[in-house]
This record gives C-alpha cells, structure tokens and sequence, in this order.
C-alpha cells in the first residue's frame, strides 16, 4: 500500500504530531474524570471506566424510562470503550517505530488508519452513548463543561480527517484514480484553469446538495412527527390527569372526613405511580375550612405539602380550570370540585412536571438529532465517493479534450509538426454507460472530423486563420519547390487509384522529410510541392531538407531498381528573400499563402532542373547563406520567364561533412571550364566539359557542350555577358 502524498510534506509532520497529541488526549480522557455531570448517578463524575462498569439498578436512572431493547444495546456495548486506550498507547508508540515498520505505524498507512477511525469513533459512541442513556432535559448540557465539547469537536475533525484519507488511500487502489492524479498533475502544464475561471467540485455540489435536500426533508419531518409526538403525550396526560383527579375527587367526597382511608387510597396510588411511564409529582386533597373561603391541603401523597394553606389567587385558577399549566413552576395541573348539593367543599388536584411530561419526548428528540448526525455524517461519504464515480469521468474526458486542444495549439504555434496522428483523443478511461460516455463518443466522432481535415490544410493556413485583424503581411522566407521526374511515365498502364497510392507515397516521403526540418506544406499540386521555412535557418534548414530528399529518392530508386519497377527522379528550387504573406481567395473559400517574385523564381528554379539535367538548384542569395555548409557549384546566370534581370544559380552537391574527392573535382573542373566559356575559349572549355562527361557523366558539362558547339557555329555578340535566357517556366 503506497502512502497518501501531499504536494507539501510539511502536512506529514502536522498529522503525525495531530495524531500523537490526539493519542495522548485520549488516554487522559480515559483516566480522568472529563465528563462533569451532577446529580444524574451515583458517581458525580462520568469517567468512561465508570460508565462501561456501572450497575444502573444501582442509580437514580429508572430502567423503565427506555425502550429495553435500546438500553440493551447501549449497556451490552459499552465492554468496546476498552478498546480506546489499547489504540491510545499503540499510536502513542507508533511515533517513534514508524521509520522501522511504517506499514504498521506510519500515521497516512492503510491500518493506522483504520485504527485512528476506530478509537475516534469509539469516542463519539461514548458521548452518544452516554447522551442518550441519561439526556433527560435540556440542562444536561448545560452542565458539561466546555472541556467536553471542545474533546468531542477535536474527535469528530479528528474522525472526519481520517476517513477522508481512507477514502484516498482506497482510491489509489484505483487505476482509474490514479490517472486521474496524473492527470491532475499536469494540468498547469496543459494550461489547467483559466483566467477569472472559478471551478466548483462536482462533488461539492452533490454534497451541498444532497445535504440541503436532507437537512430540509429531514427537519420537517422531524418537525411534524416531534410535534405529533408532543401533542400525544399531553393528550394521554391530560386523559390521564383528568380521569385521576375525578376518580379522586370521588373517593374524597365518599370519604370527606376519613383520613384514613383517604391516607391508604393515595399510599396506593403513590405505588401504582412509580410503575408508570408518566408518573405525577402529586396527587393531593385540597379540603375547605369552614365557612370561610379558605382552603388547605389536608391529603398528599407528597408529605410537605400537608396541611399547606392554598393561596387564594391558586383557588381562583381551580375553579374556573380543570387544567392549569404554571410556567414558573413548569407544572401541569388537573382539578376536579368536590361538591355537595352544589357547594364545592374541596379539590382533586394531580399535579404533573414539565420535566416529567417531557423526558421521553426530549429523551426521542436527543436520540432523533444523534440519527440525524450520523445519518448525515455516512451520506457526506457516501455522495463524496458518488461525486468521485460522476466526477472523475468528467474530468477525464475534460483532461483528454485539454490535451487535444493542447495538441492543437501546438500545431497551431509551429511547436509540433502538422500531423493528423498528432491528435489523439483517449476515452478508454470513460467506463461510464450514460450521457458521459456519449458525449465522449461525440467528440471522438468530432476529432474524427477533424483528423481527416488537417491533411487537407497547410500549417500556416491553421497557424493564421484564427487571428483577427491584419490578414496579410510581409515577411522573410525561404520556398522549396519540388517536381517528381517521369512519374506519367511510371504510371503508364496503371489503374487510377494505384496511380494515387504511388503519388501519395512519394508526397508522404518528401512531407516527412520537409516537415522535419523544420518546413510547412504549402500546397500540392499534382505531384510538385511547395513548401516554406521560417526563422533565422530558413535557408539551411531548406537545403538539409533538399539533400534528404535527393538522398530518400535514391534509396527509393535502389528499392524499384531490384524489383525491376520503374523508378523516378526529382527536381529541386530553392529561394530565399521577401514575400506578401496572407489569406487569398474567395469569400468562403480563403488559403494563407505566400505571392511574389522570390516564390517565382523557386518555382523557376525547380523547373531549369530539366534544362540542366542537376537536381537541387538555388539562387545567389541562398547560396550566400549555406556555401559554409554545403558544396556548391556555379551552374549558370539566367533569366527566368517573366523576368529582365539575370540571377546567378547554384547546384548543391553535398553536404560538406560529407563530400567525396570525385565531388569536389567535379566542382573544380566545373568552375574552371564555365569560367573558359565565358571567356569565349570555346575549345579549352569544350575539353574541360568533356573530361567532365567522361569522368562523371555530368549533365550540367552535357548541356554546356552542347552551346557551346551552337556558338562555334553561331558566333554570339561582341557584347555577350553569358546570360541564358529560360522560354519555360
């Protein structure tokens, strides 16, 4: 069982010490006498030693006034409070042997745990128990000093925090919780809760909830059937009341003068008294002296109220009620005349305490409020772990869709490579058979969508379309174009999607290869790609792409060789400098793309690759850039369809950590013979351009063979600066 973990772990030296304090507490509370009750037992202190050991028949508590099956519950119970010091001392002794078997000690284990919720709970029983049994009316607690409350407060924090971590330790069992915690720990990282966001807990709400649901049904039904309750007791008291007090009144009349048999009939009715649940305070004779308009008790079965004089404001009240209710003395009293030939010579007055009436009643709401508790402190639990089983789907489908937007934004930003498979969304962790799990299945479905659109769409296309304002700029960048060589050829005879599949897997191959270095797919059209960089290495990264390319294509064309296939070559152009970047299109059909001449003459490049047999072309300005990296070659100066002024072009060769003797010689022959033609030494040039051919069957040297036997023949201007003028694109 792995320990529960705190993003501090100060709080691990806070409970430890909260859980040895406790212990301490406890044991104390077990020894001494905390709880200070008097006049309701025999010992004026309650110390749980004497309530799990007391013989109640020994005390004031009358048996008779609860249910025996409950106090039979209560009593046989008690036997478990020994078990609080066991645990005390175990604690207690955990503290110092938790860094040998922390299994077994350590304060956030799984039985550690088990056992702090046992004594604490044990605690709260006590304080239950103890209520419950002697609670007879509101002064009770009045009477527990403030020691008691502020030990039962710290139980039930103390309880309430280790069930709490229980519930965490057991959900770390699950594996669904714990990719919840790894969830939850990188959500700074995903970019977790934003600006001005407030973020109530699910869970919380079912808690509040249901508490407010409970709390209110709970109440008014606690209400109603208290006061129904309340109104059933002073019916069968005032029934009761009644009906001694005539039945006495009776009796009296019989036997005005005899207070003998008056002295017997209230000995008997003393007895019959105690066996009841409602027993009357007293039952009492009020005899009239004389003639006179005054009264004495003359007969009571309480014994100092004899011969007591009644006061006349009390003799008003028994003529003119047969229920009197005295709120000082919080009495009841029931009367009934004793009259002859319609003379009243006496009263039959049974008087009745509040206290008395009200214990069961208060004994039912002390034990109704202990319900309500308990009964509430389990449904905090238990909606919390319901909250867990509603919320934790939720958070994972609210995490997975932060990591596809994540995802996104980082396509979005350049940051990753624009890719479908990129965007994946996990609803494997969503077990749930409800609306969750089909809102899952939508956005799965929406992700879908989305996945088939991406490969469709240029990065920059996706990286602009949500900014507002200015949708076009200018900008320093640097164009690859690329051609596929002989693919009508290849694709002769071939059925049309296998044409597609073939295409589509030399478009994937150069994409790649683009793409990581660092390049965006601009467009496709048929099989020519136009692709852009960015940044500071704009032009070296698009000439490490150009090299892979030619390098991929020749290990392709090794693969098709051996299988007898046709292969294919391909035609590189590269250019670097200033572009109008930005939306261009209709209305509801709008691209981001880059126009003007440095695009052109990239595309001019990749297509003067037939005109001179080479494969990766670039322009003077990117050869300034990359000619520390890269052996270049001067091909030639020319100018492109379209344009008047002449542009020096280069061929790369090879990357320089890998360049071979045969590579370098040929740049040197090269340089050497193009510098003869230009000169007009046709026939020295001649020699150096087909050494070139003989040795390295180099197209370029084939190309210039073959002006420069046009200008034997055709001798060009005096004034002649070499420029090859391009016709095609």
């Amino acid at each position: 069982m792995k320990e529960l973990t705190y993003e501090f772990k100060e709080k691990y030296i806070v409970l430890t010490i909260y859980e040895l304090l406790y212990s301490v507490i406890e044991s104390v509370w077990f020894v001494f006498p905390l709880f200070k009750i008097n006049n309701v037992m025999t010992a004026p202190y309650l110390m749980p030693l004497v309530l799990s050991g007391i013989n109640f028949s020994l005390t004031n508590f009358d048996i008779n006034s609860i249910q025996s099956l409950f106090f039979k519950i209560m009593k046989n119970s008690l036997f478990l409070i020994y078990l609080i010091p066991i645990i005390s001392i175990y604690k207690i002794v955990s503290f110092f042997l938790k860094g040998r078997m922390p299994a077994f000690f350590k304060a956030s284990r799984f039985f550690p745990l088990i056992l702090n919720i046992i004594s604490s709970s044990l605690i709260i029983f006590t304080f239950f128990n103890y209520t419950l049994l002697f609670a007879s009316n509101i002064s009770f607690f009045f009477k527990l000093d403030i020691i008691n409350y502020a030990f039962l407060g710290t139980t039930l924090v103390f309880n309430f925090l280790f069930v709490f971590i229980l519930m965490r330790v057991i959900n770390r069992l699950s594996k669904d919780y714990k990719d919840y915690l790894s969830l939850l720990q990188n959500i700074k990282k995903i970019g977790g809760k934003k600006k001005n966001e407030t973020v109530v807990s699910i869970r919380l709400k079912l808690i509040f909830s249901f508490m407010f649901i409970f709390i209110t049904i709970l109440i008014i039904l606690s209400y109603v059937l208290m006061n129904d309750y309340k109104k059933t007791i002073l019916d069968s008291i005032e029934n009761n009341g009644k009906l001694l007090a005539n039945q006495s009144a009776s009796f009296f009349k019989e036997n005005f003068n005899d207070d003998i048999n008056i002295n017997f009939y209230l000995i008997q009715q003393y007895e019959k008294n105690k066996k009841t649940t409602l027993p009357f305070q007293s039952l009492s004779f009020y005899k009239k002296l004389g003639k006179e308009d005054k009264y004495i008790i003359n007969n009571s079965t309480d014994k100092t109220m004899i011969n007591v004089p009644v006061p006349d404001t009390d003799i008003i009240n028994l003529n003119t009620k047969e229920k009197i209710h005295n709120t000082q003395n919080k009495t009841y009293f029931f009367v009934s005349q004793i009259q002859i030939q319609s003379k009243t010579i006496g009263y039959s007055v049974v008087t009745y305490k509040e206290d008395v009436i009200y214990e069961s009643y208060f004994k039912t709401q002390v034990r109704m409020f202990i319900i309500i508790f308990i009964f509430l402190y389990v449904s905090i639990m238990l909606v919390y772990l319901l909250g867990s089983r509603i919320s934790l789907p939720m958070i994972f489908l609210r995490m997975n869709v932060k990591k596809l937007s994540a995802s996104l934004e980082k396509i979005l930003s350049g940051q990753e490579k624009l890719s479908a498979g990129t965007l994946v969304f996990d609803d494997v962790q969503i077990k749930s058979k409800d609306e969750i799990r089909s809102l899952s299945l939508e956005i799965n479905d929406l992700v879908g969508v989305i996945k088939g659109i991406i490969p469709y769409v240029s990065a920059s296309t996706l990286k602009h379309a949500d900014k507002e304002g200015i949708k076009s700029m200018k900008k320093e960048l640097s164009f690859l174009f690329t051609d596929i060589r002989g693919f009508t050829t290849m694709c002769e005879g071939l059925a049309p999607d296998k044409v597609v599949d073939i295409l589509n897997r030399y478009l994937d191959l150069q994409t790649e290869i683009i793409v990581n270095c660092g390049g965006d797919i601009d467009k496709f059209v048929g099989d020519e790609i136009m692709a852009s960089f960015d940044g500071s290495s704009r032009e070296l990264n698009a000439c490490k792409a150009a090299m892979s390319l030619i390098e991929s294509m020749e290990k392709e064309k090794v693969v098709r060789d051996k299988e007898g296939l046709k292969t294919i070559n391909i035609g590189i152009g590269i250019n670097s400098g200033p572009v109008v970047f930005g939306s261009v299109g209709a209305k509801d059909r709008m691209d981001f793309t880059s126009i003007g001449d440095t695009v052109n003459l990239a595309a001019r490049l990749e297509g003067a690759n037939k005109e001179y047999h080479t494969k990766v072309l670039i322009s003077d300005f990117v050869y300034k850039k990359i000619y520390k990296n890269f052996l270049c070659r001067e091909i030639d100066i020319i100018t492109v369809k379209g344009k008047n002024k002449p542009v020096k072009i280069y061929e790369i060769l090879q990357e320089k950590g890998k360049v071979t003797k045969k590579q370098v010689d040929l740049a040197k022959n090269f340089q050497e013979a193009l510098s003869l033609y230009r000169k007009k030494e046709w026939k020295k040039a001649l020699d150096v351009f087909k050494t070139n051919i003989e040795k390295f069957n180099d197209g370029p040297s084939k190309v210039f063979v073959e002006r420069i036997k046009h200008f034997i023949k055709n001798e060009p201007p005096k004034i002649w600066d070499g420029v090859f003028t391009m016709t095609v694109k």
